[in-house]
């Protein structure tokens, strides 16, 4: 059994909100949403296109986009190699309906990559409740259930390239077993994965091919009107984490005891 380094998206993308020139994406219920996910582990840096237009250049691995607006309908998404009008990697076709959120991901081995567009979920969790999905893009990983170690089973049966539907569970701090597709073996294991109340996660399993096996925590859309915002996250900085789980943690909880702090101090200054 080995395990996953877990990497917090969110906590990133707080960072990458206060010091990205790009500003808040804007959003119109007319409109649709689209962002990518670039995540093959030994393929080239790419740019993306929909249609005629560029969207992105020079993408590196582990880059997550913010949201941007295309029209709705039908589109071809088409990544090719950095550089090139004429050297595509992957393509993909997706009718993407007003108002929607999607997630263009992109991955697999340098010579095989494959693109694919998952609908994100824009529906606030219940009270106490967090949402989740898991995205399977690891390629030399073969189909896997992911449970709750110690507990349930929460998603089932999921291949390369392929995503759950999302699940609701309590928020709080969870350790994940990837386990091989109707058994009980743990194939890697993600301790620590954060469920904060009324959020929106996609779980993504990425690595391999000489590259660290890492679950990337990416807060997706949890209404039209709040989507994450700032710059895109690239696979430098934050992204490369190395450290065991427990000093990511440690960060993520030092990161969140400050935002706390800030609050009651401004809540304090208001009363007098």
């Amino acid at each position: 059994m080995r395990s996953i380094t877990t990497t917090g998206a969110f906590a990133i993308t707080l960072a990458a909100a206060s010091l990205a020139a790009a500003g808040t994406v804007a959003q119109a219920a007319d409109q649709a949403n689209v962002r990518m996910v670039y995540v093959s582990p030994d393929g080239p840096n790419v740019d993306l296109y929909w249609d005629s237009s560029q969207a992105l250049t020079n993408v590196i691995y582990k880059t997550v986009s913010t949201y941007m607006t295309v029209p709705p309908g039908a589109h071809d998404f088409r990544v090719n190699q950095a550089g090139s009008s004429s050297a595509v990697v992957a393509e993909v076709q997706s009718s993407l309906a007003a108002g929607s959120f999607n997630t263009i991901v992109v991955g697999g081995k340098s010579g095989q990559l494959r693109a694919a567009v998952f609908n994100d979920a824009i529906t606030t969790p219940g009270q106490g409740q967090a949402s989740a999905r898991f995205i399977h893009t690891a390629p030399e990983v073969p189909g896997v259930d992911v449970a709750v170690k110690g507990g349930p089973v929460l998603f089932t049966n999921i291949s390369f390239l392929q995503a759950s539907s999302y699940g609701s569970l309590a928020a709080g701090s969870y350790d994940l077993e990837l386990r091989s597709t109707g058994t009980d073996q743990v194939l890697f294991t993600a301790t620590g994965v954060v469920a904060s109340r009324g959020t929106i996660h996609s779980l993504a399993a990425i690595g391999g091919v000489g590259r660290p096996i890492e679950l990337l925590q990416i807060a997706d859309a949890t209404s039209s009107s709040s989507s994450p915002s700032g710059g895109a996250d690239t696979g430098g900085g934050g992204m490369a984490i190395r450290q065991p789980a427990a000093l990511t943690l440690v960060a993520l909880s030092l990161l969140l005891t400050c935002l706390l702090g800030a609050t009651a101090v401004r809540r304090q200054r208001r009363r007098l």
